[in-house]
C-alpha cells in the first residue's frame, strides 16, 4: 500500500510461525483500532516456513486493504524475519507484536498523542493485560521516572510484546535486530538503544493483550534462554552499557538466575547466585529462597564456584 506522507504513519511488523489461527485474531484486534484523519497504518506480516497452512489467514487478508503478506520459502527465524519486515516497511514508526497477541482497543490513538506530546522521544513502550490459567494480570509502567537508572532498568525488563514501538530511522542508525539470537534478539537490541543514548519513554496504558493460558509456550522459552545462555551472552557483548548501570545489571542478573532454576541448570544458576551474593545479596537468603529447587544446596555447596562479574567472562 501506499501510505499518504501527509499523515503520521505506522508499520506494525508481525512475524508469525504455525499459528494461523491466533494471527487471524492478532489481526482482528488492529482492524479494529479507532482510525484516525491525522494518521495511518499498515500490517506487515512475514509467515516464517511454517509447518501448517495459512490459506484461510490468506483469503481474509486479500479483503483488506492495510495488509501486505510475506512469505519465507523456508524458516529463517524470529530475527530475520522481522529484519525483513523491517526493510519492508513503508511507516515512520515500527510497531512491532507478536502473532498470539491481541492490540489493545486504543492503543494506536494512545501512541499518536504520545508521539505528539513528546516528539524527542525515539522508542515508547507501554502496559500489557496478561490472560493465563491463573486469570487475569496486568503491569503498567509509570509516566515519569525519577531517576535514568529507573527508566533503564523497566525497558531491560520487557520485550518487543510490550506495544514497542520504535521510528525506522533508530534502526539505520544502530542496527536491525542480531539474527544470531535464536530469543532475547529483542532485549539485545534494547542495550544498543540504552548506549546510544536514545530517548525512550513508556505510555501509561494498556498496549497488548497477552495470551499465556499455554504452559508449554512460557516453559520452551525459558528453556531456550537458559540452555542458550541468552543473558551471559548479552552481558559479555554490551559490558561497556552494564558497567554504567550496575543497578540494572544486578537486576538481570537476578532474573537470569530464575530462568535457570525453573529449567533446573544449577551449575548456571549457582554461578549467577554468586555473582548476586558478591553484588550485596546474602547468600544466606538467595539459598532459603530458592532451596525448594531440587538439589541447589548440593550444587552450591559442594565446591569452590567461580564468581562472574563486570571484569571476568562468564563464558
Amino acid at each position: 500500500m501506499i501510505m499518504d506522507t501527509g499523515k503520521l504513519s505506522f508499520s506494525i511488523v508481525i512475524a508469525t510461525f504455525n499459528r494461523p489461527a491466533e494471527l487471524l485474531r492478532a489481526l482482528t484486534s488492529i482492524m479494529a483500532q479507532q482510525v484516525s484523519p491525522q494518521w495511518e497504518f499498515e500490517i506487515v506480516i512475514v509467515e516464517d516456513g511454517s509447518d501448517v497452512s495459512y490459506k484461510d489467514v490468506c483469503e481474509w487478508i486479500g479483503l483488506q486493504k492495510k495488509i501486505r503478506y510475506f512469505e519465507n520459502p523456508q524458516n529463517i527465524g524470529a530475527s530475520a524475519s522481522r529484519n525483513k519486515g523491517i526493510s519492508v516497511a513503508a511507516g515512520e514508526w515500527i510497531v512491532f507484536m507478536d502473532d498470539d497477541d491481541e492490540m489493545s482497543v486504543g492503543y494506536l490513538s494512545s501512541l499518536y498523542q504520545s508521539i505528539n506530546n513528546y516528539p524527542q522521544i525515539d522508542v515508547f513502550w507501554a502496559g500489557i493485560e496478561i490472560i493465563s490459567n491463573d486469570g487475569r494480570q496486568t503491569r503498567l509502567f509509570l509516566n515519569q521516572y525519577e531517576s535514568e537508572r529507573d527508566l533503564v532498568r523497566d525497558f531491560l525488563s520487557i520485550g518487543l510484546a510490550f506495544g514497542v514501538s520504535i521510528r525506522k530511522s533508530v534502526f539505520i542508525n544502530i542496527g536491525v535486530f542480531d539474527p544470531g539470537y535464536e530469543v532475547g534478539e529483542d532485549t539485545e537490541l534494547f542495550v544498543r538503544i540504552v548506549r546510544a543514548g536514545l530517548n525512550i519513554k513508556p505510555i501509561d496504558c494498556i498496549a497488548i493483550i497477552k495470551h499465556e493460558e499455554s504452559d508449554l509456550r512460557l516453559s520452551a522459552g525459558f528453556k531456550k534462554y537458559s540452555d542458550l545462555l541468552v543473558y551471559e551472552k548479552i552481558f559479555n557483548q554490551h559490558r561497556d552499557v552494564f558497567c554504567s548501570f550496575p543497578y540494572v545489571y544486578v537486576g538481570i542478573l537476578f532474573w537470569a538466575m530464575r530462568v535457570h532454576l525453573l529449567n533446573k541448570n544449577y551449575n548456571r544458576a549457582k554461578e549467577l547466585i554468586r555473582c548476586l551474593s558478591k553484588s550485596g545479596y546474602e547468600l544466606d537468603y538467595l539459598v532459603a529462597r530458592y532451596k525448594t529447587h531440587e538439589s541447589l544446596e548440593e550444587h552450591l555447596l559442594s565446591s569452590a564456584i567461580y564468581f562472574p562479574d563486570l571484569n571476568d567472562k562468564f563464558i
